[in-house]
């Protein structure tokens, strides 16, 4: 599952203010209506999400450019869901690609195992 602060973010603020809605609710209909049109204003509630939305790392080429120099198989351009092909892959992607492309060996690093496992299968599966 792919976490997607804005969407979460819009998500929360429309449950928290529904709630709002409910929680204060009056036998007063002129009240009723202030509280709803003041909870529509932008920012009534929350002024987020506070992400930052810059690349930590270097940019590589895309992956449409490998597919074309045969780095990588061209079977990738059809991954448009997990992989868009106008997205960059970082420097440091690309390098341990064309490394692999040429047979050397590379040393991997990640924070579980299932990553491991992808990459070692995949490259196992020539």
């Amino acid at each position: 599952m792919i976490f997607r602060p804005s969407e979460s973010s819009r998500k929360i603020t429309e449950f928290y203010r529904r709630y709002l809605l409910t929680r204060f609710n009056t036998n007063n209909e002129k009240y009723n209506e202030q509280l709803k049109k003041e909870l529509e204003k932008k920012k009534a509630i929350a002024d987020g999400p506070y992400i930052s939305m810059s690349d930590p790392y270097k940019k590589g080429e895309k992956i449409e450019k490998l597919a074309q120099e045969g780095i990588l198989s061209k079977e990738m351009m059809k991954l448009k869901k997990f992989h868009p092909n106008d997205r960059n892959l970082y420097k440091h992607q690309e390098e341990a690609i064309r490394k692999a492309k040429n047979g050397q060996n590379l040393i991997v690093t990640t924070r579980n195992r299932i990553r491991k496992n992808r990459i070692f299968f995949n490259s196992s599966n020539k």
